[in-house]
């Protein structure tokens, strides 16, 4: 029995010997890594494969070789060409603010039309829209009393935020703008009703029955709004 431990503990450190030797074989015929090689997973091991969280923070799984192998998906992507983001080309977008929209001033159509403009001095709004046109626009407009060209003039030169914009207006007008000129403008504004032709081809153009009740123009301006905003989402 003592030799048969002897001869199996022998074997044993002849194994491991024998083994070091295999390996250290191995090792002396495996060329050395290509450039390319060693930057995938930035020389610790294989990269790790993108979790279902797009390589969020607090969600990649563990990778092999260590914390830092390979790279997130949003690390991928921070170094592809810009095109492959889909970015290279901007957008274009319908106003993001509807007619019936308003601020703390209370008067409609007026966050449209600096959204409007805003848009349209960066390249943005979409095809179709007038960035100062000559329907509720110049309603809103002529009926606060603002210049048109004096609008337009500080929109496009200063692109301020809608809080600064507002302010402006309400210093244009003397820092008081009349209660009853702000509920003339938004009557006439919500109150306005499409010719049926029109309100038909607004309608079936966004998807709706032509012969849905809708008349009223801010609701059928949203509706094309929205379908402009879908469009530019899935077709580009």
């Amino acid at each position: 029995a003592d030799a048969e431990v002897i001869l199996y503990e022998h074997l044993q450190v002849a194994d491991a010997a024998k083994l070091r030797q295999i390996e250290a074989g191995r090792l002396g015929q495996v060329k050395p890594a290509s450039q390319a090689e060693t930057q995938v997973g930035h020389g610790r091991g294989p990269p790790c494969p993108p979790s279902r969280m797009e390589g969020m923070p607090g969600h990649a799984p563990p990778c092999p070789g260590g914390s830092l192998a390979g790279t997130s998906r949003i690390e991928d992507m921070a170094t592809e060409p810009k095109s492959s983001m889909g970015v290279t080309t901007l957008q274009k977008f319908p106003p993001i603010a509807s007619v019936a929209a308003k601020g703390p001033l209370g008067v409609v159509q007026l966050p449209r039309l600096w959204s409007k403009v805003l848009l349209d001095q960066k390249g943005l709004l979409a095809d179709g829209y007038y960035p100062c046109g000559q329907g509720f626009d110049k309603v809103v407009l002529e009926g606060l009393g603002l210049d048109r060209e004096e609008v337009l003039q500080y929109l496009t030169s200063e692109m301020p935020t809608y809080a600064q914009f507002e302010s402006w207006v309400v210093g244009k007008l003397g820092g008081l703008v009349p209660q009853e000129k702000i509920d003339k403008v938004n009557e006439y504004i919500l109150g306005r009703e499409f010719p049926q032709e029109r309100a038909e081809t607004i309608l079936a153009n966004s998807g709706f029955p032509k012969e849905t009740p809708i008349t009223h123009g801010a609701v059928l301006n949203q509706l094309d709004d929205w379908q402009e905003f879908h469009r530019y989402l899935t077709q580009g």
